[in-house]
């Protein structure tokens, strides 16, 4: 699994005229699906009443911009203080089949509250040296910000195998309510919760196939819509994880 991973804390964060104590924060991806999807070795296989059935093996997502805003952001960045953090570009492998979160970036942050995290979904473009480095560690293609492979299976047929992809461009922003606090010297996660059993449905619940979501496809402008509409903030808490086996 590739997770492209970036520093949080930025290049001055030894900086000598920084006196304000400091933790360490991550930020994580997860996914959700619904309860009675099948999970197997790598492979998260969701079914509808009509008994399709679509097989998720793998799910690439490029974001080309982050960033991370404190509660008490004044717009000044005095004494070396870091009142928020853009990094990018990255593709992330989710995790599927019940896997735990999968980090995507951590480092030295400022202790205190930050309430906002910022990001964007973005087609990856070779005229930029950054994302062409990204592309070709990543084997990503090109104007692409989303790729999922699998295979859709109509009722009583064989399995279908798909590619689908999509140049979505979306600004995601998240608030974090209450907001997220770190203390001096302390380890946090930030955890982002993707519901993949929402991508691939219409209204009334039933698959679609990936196939058809392609640019052109009669369900694109569907699957992009519930895809910005997938990504939350998942509070951490001590039942999360039974929380996640029963959505």
């Amino acid at each position: 699994m590739l997770a492209f991973a970036v520093g949080l804390a930025g290049c001055d964060s030894t900086d000598s005229n920084n006196t304000n104590s400091e933790a360490r924060l991550s930020l994580a991806f997860t996914t959700t699906t619904s309860a009675t999807a099948a999970l197997t070795a790598r492979s998260t296989t969701l079914s509808d009443s009509g008994n399709n059935e679509l097989t998720i093996d793998r799910v690439q997502l490029a974001i080309s911009e982050l960033e991370l805003d404190r509660s008490d952001d004044d717009g000044n960045d005095d004494n070396g203080e870091r009142d928020d953090i853009e990094r990018g570009p990255m593709v992330i492998d989710l995790p599927l089949a019940g896997e735990g979160p999968v980090t995507f970036a951590g480092g030295i942050v400022e202790a205190g509250s930050w309430d906002e995290l910022e990001f964007e979904i973005d087609r990856l473009e070779r005229d930029d040296d950054d994302e062409a480095r990204v592309l070709d560690e990543a084997n990503f293609p090109e104007d692409t910000s989303i790729r999922v492979e699998g295979t859709y299976t109509l009722a009583g047929g064989e399995a279908q195998p798909f590619v689908f992809t999509t140049d979505l461009e979306a600004e995601q922003e998240l608030e974090f309510e209450p907001p997220v606090t770190v203390s001096p010297e302390s380890e946090e996660q930030i955890t982002l919760s993707v519901r993949l059993n929402d991508w691939f449905r219409q209204s009334d619940g039933t698959l679609i196939n990936p196939d058809d979501a392609n640019a052109g496809g009669a369900f694109e402008d569907n699957v992009e819509d519930r895809i910005q509409d997938s990504i939350d903030y998942e509070e951490d808490d001590d039942d999360s994880d039974d929380d996640d086996d029963d959505s």
